[in-house]
């Protein structure tokens, strides 16, 4: 199991470390398997589990990104905001 966390740890160490990289490449890997001819499995099941898979790893993609976003807005205050960061009731 610690081996287990030790690779989340460095995966977050790397996204932290590169976050438009990754993004960029996320970016490039999609248009380049959207070029690809889909290979739809004939199976309802493997259809399914297919679907069942893309959406977790959907949703686990936009709720890191969300996590970060907000992370980081609290921590620095909305761009918009003037001087959110140099408030005394900032947090």
């Amino acid at each position: 199991m610690s081996g287990y966390l030790d690779s989340l740890e460095t995966l977050r160490a790397r996204v932290v470390a590169r976050p438009w990289q990754l993004v960029g490449g996320a970016a490039l890997l999609g248009a380049w398997l959207g070029l690809d001819q889909p290979r739809v499995p004939h199976n309802r099941v493997a259809r399914a589990a297919f679907a069942l898979v893309g959406a977790i790893a959907l949703r686990a993609v936009r709720d890191v990104a969300l996590r970060e976003v907000l992370a980081a807005i609290v921590t620095n205050g909305h761009p918009h905001d003037e001087g959110a960061a140099n408030r005394p009731d900032a947090r």
